[in-house]
């Protein structure tokens, strides 16, 4: 009882025993300094929001609804109270906001319950999976030769350099996962990426039997397709929205993007200027 701040009240004839739930003080009390309370209030003088009440005792309702005021200790009570306690056991973020919108009112409660749903651990460790289980994984052929089958991706909105590149084209291979790294610009055209091409990996490492990309705009022109025809190599595609088909790039791309930034906090706004040495620790990295 002394939990409960409950007691029993003597009376001439009879002894009650009363209990009385303290949030609805706790809420009226709130409401007398939250901004967002004050403005209904002002608003109701003016006979804009006509859907709102207030009590004899000064306390804003909508409706039948009490208005929750900006309160975080009291609407994290309201939730928990609703969410985690025995006589409700974890239901969903739907099954509360039906129960709590009968008695409550406050701007974004869908969301916020919502969130608080999201968060809970418990729910998190046992609610069921309701996705379609995914398939069996098929990795890519592990290639016979270095550099015989690569991957490629763009890393792009860069600031743009005094030689006007804002990109950079990373090019790995997939068997010792060395990689070179070419800075372009977002706007180069097939042609001048295929000249690129030639120029830094044709040269070093001979013509692919095979690339693997994302479907950027760049690797899906004719011109593209013709050219690496021309070479006798196979151009594979990843899966549309699968991008771990392409995982290798986006993973070289994480550790280029450090490289880079940990160089123009040391030597300089440049990111150009810096990538071939960020290209050498790279590749002479474990």
């Amino acid at each position: 009882m002394e939990q409960l701040r409950t007691g029993f009240v003597s009376t001439e004839q009879l002894n009650e025993w009363r209990v009385r739930c303290s949030l609805e003080d706790q809420i009226r009390e709130a409401q007398r300094s939250c901004p967002s309370i004050i403005e209904i209030k002002v608003g109701m003088e003016k006979g804009l929001m006509p859907e709102f009440r207030k009590d004899e005792q000064g306390t804003i309702w909508l409706k039948n609804r009490l208005c929750v005021p900006l309160n975080e200790s009291i609407r994290g009570t309201i939730m928990t109270e609703a969410h985690c306690t025995k006589y409700s056991i974890h239901p969903g973020s739907t099954e509360i906001y039906q129960d709590l919108k009968k008695l409550f009112w406050r701007r974004r409660m869908k969301r916020d319950i919502a969130e608080f749903v999201t968060k809970c651990d418990t729910c998190n460790r046992i609610k069921a999976e309701r996705q379609r289980p995914a398939g069996l994984l098929k990795p890519l052929e592990i290639p016979m030769w270095k550099w015989e089958k690569i991957t490629m991706d763009f890393i792009v909105g860069l600031p743009r350099t005094p030689k006007g590149n804002d990109s950079i084209w990373v090019i790995v291979d997939r068997l010792t996962k060395s990689a070179h790294f070419i800075p372009v610009n977002t706007r180069f055209d097939v042609a001048k990426l295929a000249e690129l091409y030639v120029q830094n990996i044709l040269r070093l490492h001979g013509a692919p039997l095979s690339i693997v990309s994302d479907r950027g705009p760049q690797f899906t022109t004719k011109f593209w397709k013709s050219l690496h025809k021309a070479m006798d190599t196979k151009l594979d595609y990843s899966t549309a929205y699968h991008p771990q088909t392409d995982g290798q790039t986006e993973r070289v791309n994480q550790l280029l993007e450090d490289l880079l930034r940990a160089c123009v906090l040391t030597y300089g706004l440049n990111w150009e200027a810096s990538l071939p040495y960020a290209e050498f620790s790279y590749n002479n990295s474990y």
